[in-house]
């Protein structure tokens, strides 16, 4: 029987999370979907756990060897939606991601019913720490921090994007000029299965491994419309051993940037817009570095992370990544003086462009 919403669950070694997040699924009081789990050649008794819950609308679906590990979660998204997915819609949810509202696909599908041209309705996203967080300052001034639990682990980003409807070209803009922040995980998010393929997107992002969302979510709203809940809709579990951690930054800056071209590849009308997002990625990335020299990452929110900032990125690396990304003077001179071990450095240097920024780094270090 084809259902009209298609979810995705993928696992691994992680049964007993499987089993929340599925639960968080069927406990939706839209009753309309599959629900495809993915298991990536787990050891543990995730088919068991599976098999113990009795609902024929769930598929298990056990890979022979593990996928993930290799080439990302990517690889999986394409199967489920080349052999298994027969919604209009589909959604993607980790094992140890799950979902909050108990309406929530009923809340989507009707967004897509009063807004035709839609090619995503997505939902706010909480992250869950691995200890308390007492204070959190906003690292931008329109983002709002919202803590869900009494101990402050559960912390919900609101504001990210306006709530409601929203043209593909001011999502893209906004999610352009800040796409650390809104690079919002995608577990909460139900796509048009159709527009979504025909975006190219996954078929463009070979080798991407960690910031996929870049390409899955620039890349899909270049093919319809946008629709916002700014609610907590999806609990995200940050911790040191999460993939966003793995490599090192000069690995995830190649990565960033392979993730957005896989988005607009091939779409010269898009053109601004990819430049943007890769010059706002350049901040963040020199940002982190000036931020490891002030020793942040050994204070985070999720502990010390330092490791992944060795070798720091250089002068040079910076500039042969960003070669197709045009700057004005003052970002090549931040790039070229980005070696130099003072601020102030750069401030005698006249080169006043992002120094703020870099400021505001350096209060919350200390």
């Amino acid at each position: 029987m084809v259902s009209r919403v298609s979810v995705l669950i993928t696992t691994y070694n992680r049964s007993q999370l499987l089993h929340r997040a599925i639960a968080s699924v069927l406990c939706q009081d839209y009753r309309d979907f599959q629900i495809v789990v993915i298991d990536d050649c787990s050891s543990d008794d995730t088919q068991e756990i599976v098999a113990s819950i009795s609902d024929p609308r769930i598929r298990y679906v056990r890979n022979e060897k593990n996928v993930g590990g290799k080439d990302g979660d990517l690889a999986i998204i394409k199967r489920f939606l080349s052999e298994f997915c027969d919604g209009e819609f589909f959604v993607y949810l980790c094992d140890d991601d799950y979902w909050f509202p108990k309406d929530l696909l009923s809340r989507q599908v009707r967004a897509f019913e009063q807004h035709p041209s839609l090619a995503f309705v997505q939902g706010g996203m909480v992250h869950c720490y691995p200890h308390p967080v007492p204070t959190l300052a906003p690292n931008e001034h329109y983002v709002t921090y919202t803590f869900l639990d009494e101990i402050k682990t559960q912390v919900f980003w609101g504001t990210l994007f306006p709530s409601g409807f929203m043209p593909a070209a001011d999502y893209l803009r906004l999610f352009a000029e800040d796409p650390k922040n809104r690079n919002i995980v995608i577990g909460a998010t139900l796509f048009h299965t159709a527009r979504f393929k025909s975006s190219g997107a996954l078929d463009r992002a070979n080798g991407v491994r960690w910031q996929a969302g870049y390409a899955i979510l620039a890349g899909a709203a270049t093919q319809g419309d946008i629709f916002y809940i700014d609610e907590p809709c999806v609990m995200n579990a940050v911790d040191r051993n999460n993939a966003s951690h793995r490599g090192t930054q000069l690995a995830h800056l190649k990565d960033c940037l392979a993730s957005i071209d896989a988005a607009f590849s091939g779409r010269p009308e898009f053109t601004d817009i990819r430049n943007t997002m890769a010059r706002s990625v350049f901040k963040i990335f020199m940002c982190n570095k000036i931020a490891h020299k002030w020793g942040w990452f050994k204070t985070n929110a999720i502990g010390d992370i330092s490791d992944i900032m060795l070798p720091p990125i250089s002068a040079s690396d910076f500039l042969l990544a960003l070669q197709d990304v045009p700057f004005t003077d003052n970002n090549r001179k931040l790039i070229e003086t980005s070696d130099l071990p003072l601020l102030g450095v750069l401030t005698a240097l006249g080169v006043s462009e992002d120094v703020a920024g870099w400021h505001h780094v350096q209060a919350m270090a200390s």
